[in-house]
């Protein structure tokens, strides 16, 4: 099977596909403070989670979503490695 991946620059949403555990491959980062967050997404499924939080159908533990904001900033903060 292909190794599919969703890559995303808007902060939020990777926030939503991570709450929803989808893995993180890595976070490129372009000039200034913007990132691209990559994640796998081998079952092709990425932009329909996006889309059910735009049509607000998507329901996500608290508990999942705070800890994937807090996992996202750590990442950009943090120069090493993923």
């Amino acid at each position: 099977m292909e190794n599919q991946t969703k890559s995303l620059a808007d902060f939020y949403q990777a926030v939503i596909l991570l709450a929803n555990h989808y893995r993180l491959e890595q976070v490129e980062r372009g000039q200034g403070k913007f990132c691209t967050f990559v994640f796998s997404d081998p079952d092709g499924t990425a932009q329909a989670t996006i889309d059910r939080h735009w049509r607000r159908e998507l329901t996500v533990v608290s508990r999942d979503l705070i800890d994937a904001i807090v996992e996202l900033k750590t990442k950009i903060y943090d120069r090493g490695q993923i």
